[in-house]
C-alpha cells in the first residue's frame, strides 16, 4: 500500500515537471467532476419525486376546500359581512425565526370579492399588539372603531360597526396569522365562535386537524 502511493506521487511529480500546465489541468478536472458528483448526489436527496409532489398538491387543495367550508360557515353562522385570513410572512414565504414584515389574505368569504395586497405589519401594529399584549397567551379583539390604518380601510370601506380579529398560533404559541370578522351588528357569541374558527383554521394550516 505504501509502495503503491509513493509510486503514484513519484509519477504525479514527474509528470507535474515534464508537463505542469497538463498535470494541473488534469487536477482541476478531475476537482470538477468529482465537486460536480457530489452536487448532483445531494440534489437528487433533496428533489422531490413527483409522486410526493402530487401527494402535496392533492392535500394542499384539500386543506384549503376545508378551511373555505369552515370561514363560510361562520359568516353564515355570525351574519358577518366578511371573513377573512390573513398569513404572516417575510416578503417570501413563511420562515421560522425570520421577522414578519408582511400580511397577506390567504383566504376569505365575503358578500363581494376582496382584492387586497400584501400590507406590512406596520400598518396593523396597533391592532396586533393589543391581541397580543400577552405574547404567550394572546386573544381576541373586538373594535368598534379603527385603531390602526388596516382597520380605519376595512371598516371604512366595507361600513362595518365592528371587526373581531382573533390570532392564529400553532401549538408552541408561534405567530401565524389573524382571523378577522367584519359585522354589521355584534351577535351575543360570536368572539367564541370566531376563537373556536381561528383554531379549527390553523389546525388545518400546521396539518394538525
Amino acid at each position: 500500500m505504501i509502495k503503491d502511493l509513493n509510486d503514484f506521487f513519484s509519477s504525479a511529480v514527474e509528470a507535474f515537471s515534464k508537463h505542469p500546465f497538463a498535470t494541473i489541468s488534469t487536477i482541476l478536472i478531475g476537482i470538477v467532476l468529482y465537486l460536480g458528483y457530489r452536487t448532483l448526489d445531494r440534489i437528487e436527496t433533496i428533489v422531490i419525486p413527483p409522486s410526493l409532489e402530487a401527494e402535496r398538491f392533492h392535500q394542499q387543495l384539500s386543506t384549503s376546500e376545508q378551511i373555505n367550508l369552515a370561514l363560510k360557515n361562520l359568516r353564515e353562522d355570525v351574519g358577518a359581512h366578511s371573513v377573512v385570513l390573513r398569513q404572516f410572512h417575510n416578503g417570501k414565504h413563511d420562515l421560522t425565526g425570520i421577522p414578519f414584515t408582511k400580511s397577506t389574505v390567504t383566504f376569505y368569504d365575503a358578500e363581494e370579492s376582496l382584492l387586497e395586497e400584501d400590507e406590512p405589519l406596520s400598518s396593523m401594529s396597533t391592532s396586533l399588539s393589543k391581541m397580543w399584549k400577552r405574547i404567550d397567551s394572546p386573544s381576541c379583539i373586538v373594535l368598534g372603531s379603527p385603531v390602526d390604518k388596516t382597520t380605519k380601510y376595512y371598516m371604512s370601506k366595507n361600513e362595518l360597526n365592528y371587526i373581531i380579529v382573533c390570532p392564529l398560533v400553532n401549538l408552541l404559541k408561534y405567530p401565524v396569522g389573524t382571523l378577522t370578522v367584519g359585522l354589521k351588528t355584534l351577535p351575543v357569541g360570536s368572539v367564541d365562535k370566531v376563537q373556536k374558527v381561528a383554531n379549527q383554521v390553523t389546525g388545518y394550516l400546521e396539518g394538525t386537524q
